[in-house]
């Protein structure tokens, strides 16, 4: 068993500031994405939860996402993978 690991990051796009964070659970079994930007946002949900299948080592990704341009999606992807490589495989 592991400790959880909280990752969180502010990101800057010209449309507003976006609010990244990522939670994986003690046993590495799930792993939470939250990305929201408090402007005129669009469920990406589905499509970054698309993106991340196979990313983290965990059993199942819990994705909640509303930005406002498909663009930060792909910036969502780029740094959620640098923290997916420091996340232990169980």
């Amino acid at each position: 068993m592991y400790p959880p690991l909280f990752f969180e990051e502010t990101v800057s796009f010209p449309e507003g500031d976006l609010f990244l964070k990522v939670f994986v659970d003690r046993d590495h079994s799930i792993t939470h994405v939250l990305a929201m930007q408090p402007c005129n946002s669009t469920n990406h949900t589905s499509r970054l939860a698309h993106c991340l299948k196979g990313v983290f080592p965990t059993k199942k990704t819990s994705v909640m996402c509303y930005v406002s341009a498909q663009s930060t999606v792909d910036a969502i992807i780029t740094t959620i993978a640098r923290y997916a490589s420091s996340i232990p495989v169980v």
